[in-house]
């Protein structure tokens, strides 16, 4: 018989996950880069990567953008809720720095940090004769599109040069007319800020424009203004040589709002193991600015050992290796007299019966709500989620799959028979504390329990029945009596109070 019964509960759960509903995906927007660019390619990679391993769950849609400043802003106005943006321009956006002073925006949290960093590279055309950052003053300078970290990048640069907008004509351009006004001649110079192995960097190299070095005794100057860059090296085409330079990290950035589950996901399907011809787990690597990680990255880097354990995840791990060693334990030391106990207590056979429903349900809504629902993305918080909803119901923590409405089921079993075992032991102590002055040998006997105004007319009523005319009342009352009074009266002889 019990065979069939875990039989039984076996197919219900093997049926509620085949019933499992597919919830609606999260839709999530992705700011990149120009279409094109390395941003854009490594966005749609990722989209793609998300979309097979969680596509009920996650939906992700690609933005194309001018650059960094872009993607900050709208990230801030949650027109995007994860972004490219380089580690300069998000904290100057945190900050309300330089051009953000009227668009502070402080919840911008990390996923992942890309491997390689951006590289300023200044280009020429080919035969000019400019020597030095100095000589671009009069001159026109393609310092990339509006509104992208190039542009921010390259006045930067130039300031610290002593030159700006006014020394210089500014030609805002995309990577595609850049590269069209160098091979034509129609600028002097062209920054781009981009990874040195980038696409269209390695065909500039290729065709063989000049470089300029940003020179050293310049970078002091600009990072004291500019802390994010710092200084790094470019590789010629044949490489042979190196550029000095200035590099800059980017970062993979999402709203602080972005539900966790989602963020551990991306950053899990970031790092998992790349499949063929797929370059993004080598694009990518562990953001080492902890203040700033999203919560849900949080959760997967500390899985990965990536990030430190906090107290409280050492607190978890000792409670989950202690308790099942405890119990083991116990049921080592004390078996005979557990197997004797579930054999003969029909009580306690009970108790671990509904606990078993518990245990059952609380891994269930785990199983089902994993990749949906926040609540259950872990075996720990699924329980403590369960123990609430014992007490308070799930409230804002409702199970979204039909698998885990039905193994909630479990839950609301285990948990009615649970609370009711505890609430009719403690009832039954009640009722023992005062059983206890009754007299054992008491026969053909009423208990009363309370006493008010109407106790009168409930003892007249019995007294004027068959059975009650001879019967002793018991009378359980808490409150004071004037026990003596009332027996004087005729209809309360052979009544005690208790």
């Amino acid at each position: 018989m019990k065979k069939y019964i875990i039989l039984r509960f076996v197919v219900l759960l093997t049926m509620a996950g085949s019933l499992s509903a597919q919830p609606t995906p999260v839709e999530i927007r992705l700011a990149t880069s120009s279409s094109g660019g390395q941003y854009n390619k490594l966005g749609w990679i990722l989209k793609n990567r998300v979309a097979a391993k969680y596509q009920s769950t996650i939906k992700i849609a690609i933005d194309s953008s001018r650059g960094s400043i872009d993607n900050a802003l709208w990230l801030g106005n949650n027109d995007v809720q994860i972004a490219f943006i380089q580690e300069d321009i998000a904290s100057y956006f945190k900050n309300g720095q330089y051009m953000f002073q009227a668009e502070r925006y402080d919840n911008l949290k990390v996923i992942a940090m890309l491997k390689n960093s951006e590289k300023i590279h200044v280009f020429l055309p080919i035969g000019s004769t400019v020597q030095s950052i100095y000589d671009l003053r009069g001159k026109n300078v393609a310092v990339g599109a509006r509104k992208s970290g190039t542009a921010f990048n390259s006045d930067a640069i130039l300031k610290a040069y002593g030159l700006d907008s006014t020394q210089c004509n500014y030609k805002f351009l995309s990577i595609a007319a850049t590269k069209a006004a160098l091979r034509n001649k129609q600028v002097d110079a062209a920054f781009f800020t981009a990874n040195d192995e980038a696409p269209f960097i390695n065909e500039i190299k290729r065709v063989g424009f000049p470089m300029l070095a940003i020179s050293a005794e310049r970078v002091p100057h600009i990072r004291t203004s500019y802390p994010k860059l710092f200084p790094d090296s470019i590789l010629t085409f044949d490489k042979k040589d190196t550029i000095p330079t200035l590099g800059v990290n980017t970062l993979l950035i999402a709203r602080k709002d972005v539900p966790k589950h989602v963020a551990y996901k991306i950053a899990r399907t970031i790092f998992s193991t790349s499949l063929p011809g797929d370059s993004l787990h080598n694009e990518f690597r562990y953001y080492d600015g902890k203040d700033d990680l999203h919560a849900g990255a949080k959760i997967f880097y500390k899985e990965m050992g990536a990030y430190h354990l906090e107290l409280s995840d050492w607190i978890v791990k000792i409670l989950m290796m202690g308790i099942p060693v405890l119990v083991i334990g116990f049921l080592l030391v004390y078996w005979k007299r557990v197997r004797n106990m579930y054999r003969w207590n029909i009580y306690f056979r009970l108790t671990i019966i509904l606990l078993m429903f518990f245990l059952v349900g609380t891994f269930g809504t785990y199983y089902f709500e994993r990749d949906v629902n926040e609540n259950f993305n872990n075996f720990i918080g699924s329980f403590w989620t369960t123990i609430i909803y014992l007490f308070v119901g799930f409230e804002g923590s409702n199970p979204i799959t039909i698998g885990g409405k039905i193994s909630s089921l479990f839950i609301l079993i285990g948990s009615v028979g649970v609370l009711g075992s505890v609430a009719g032991n403690f009832a039954a102590l009640f009722l023992k504390e005062k059983g206890d002055k009754i007299p054992m040998d008491s026969r053909d006997h009423i208990v009363i329990c309370y006493w008010n105004s109407r106790g009168d007319d409930i003892v007249r009523e019995l007294r004027h029945s068959e059975h009650g005319m001879k019967a002793a009342i018991y009378i359980l009352c808490e409150r004071e009596i004037n026990e003596a009074g009332l027996r004087k009266k005729k209809d309360k002889e052979g009544i005690r109070y208790y």
